[in-house]
């Protein structure tokens, strides 16, 4: 293996399905830098100019946005995070990057340019970059990096909501407020069917480069998912601490509370045919008609709301970055 390993390795899938986990437990691997979240291939994706490539424009876009991306999934202390690099460095590493370049490049060299920097300032030879929402652009991906291998991570729908609606639960008041303003049952539903459709398109148009993982097989068996995984990945199997709990829990104390009537109608209404054909069964939809109405009535101000909030983070067309979350890529 090579210094500058040109295999792209990526992590993506479900939000709230062990990706972070996953991220962490590869960042303790000897020859790889796990890292996220980049947003490169999706939310802050930069259209190239006529001929696909940057210039200089493109590159100036890019690298200011690179560099305030804060790499959240793995900077900081503890088991898992990167060793070398703190939230300080990132404009450091971005500049060692891409700062020097002067000729257009295609967005699949700038892309590996980054994964490169990251790994050389880590002593690593390859790295792994994890966007969940990657997984609604693999074709993009492979159109530019034809060599990528992709880990797909998926969750049973249940699950993935209860930790979805929760995620704020452990921040502070005010992140948790915007988090809980951002949640309704219905945008959970259609980012679980989404998520599912690209990730099936994924494992059947480049099944020899999308392997899917389950959270309920990873936690079943997680001394074996993960060595599948590094095969998979092409990296010698190693140790990389398959006990150590999921840093990212919803619930770190343990205590889970319990999905609300309309959570499990919207659930049971968007998805009840994609759970059979995964073999999932589907909850009884409990009696709670007020509760169900109310999520009913306060959609248009949510959806205006989100929408708006959603456009200012957005590089490019937002209602087409909303619209491959709900309908998946298939």
């Amino acid at each position: 293996m090579t210094p500058n390993d040109e295999i792209p390795r990526l992590i993506v899938g479900m939000p709230r399905s062990g990706t972070e986990w996953l991220t962490k437990r590869l960042n303790t691997h000897p020859e790889a830098a796990a890292f996220g979240e980049t947003l490169f291939w999706g939310r802050q994706y930069i259209a190239p100019d006529a001929a696909g490539r940057y210039g200089p424009p493109e590159l100036e876009k890019l690298i200011h946005k690179l560099k305030n991306t804060r790499l959240v999934s793995t900077l900081g202390e503890g088991d898992g995070c990167l060793s070398r690099i703190g939230e300080d460095d990132v404009p450091a590493v971005v500049d060692r990057a891409l700062g020097g370049v002067t000729e257009p490049i295609k967005p699949g060299e700038a892309f590996m340019k980054l994964c490169h920097a990251i790994a050389q300032a880590e002593g690593k030879p390859c790295a792994i970059e994890k966007t969940t929402h990657h997984v609604n652009w693999v074709d993009r991906i492979v159109q530019e990096l034809p060599e990528s291998r992709f880990i797909v991570m998926l969750r049973e729908p249940y699950g993935f909501m209860l930790s979805y609606k929760h995620q704020g639960d452990r921040r502070s008041p005010e992140i948790r407020r915007k988090i809980e303003d951002a949640y309704h049952p219905m945008w959970a539903s259609l980012v679980w069917r989404g998520a599912l459709r690209s990730a099936k398109h994924a494992a059947e148009r480049f099944p020899e480069q999308a392997m899917t993982v389950w959270l309920h097989d990873m936690h079943a068996s997680p001394t074996a998912c993960l060595e599948k995984i590094q095969l998979f990945l092409k990296l010698r199997p190693a140790d990389v601490g398959a006990d150590q709990p999921r840093a990212n829990s919803s619930f770190p104390s343990g205590n889970r509370p319990e999905l609300k009537g309309e959570d499990i109608f919207w659930m049971n209404l968007i998805n009840r045919s994609a759970m059979r054909r995964e073999g999932i069964k589907p909850r009884r939809t409990p009696f709670a008609p007020l509760r169900i109405a109310w999520s009913i009535l306060r959609l248009p101000v949510w959806a205006l709301r989100n929408y708006l909030k959603m456009k200012k983070m957005t590089e490019g067309s937002v209602f087409m970055y909303i619209w491959r979350w709900i309908a998946g890529r298939r």
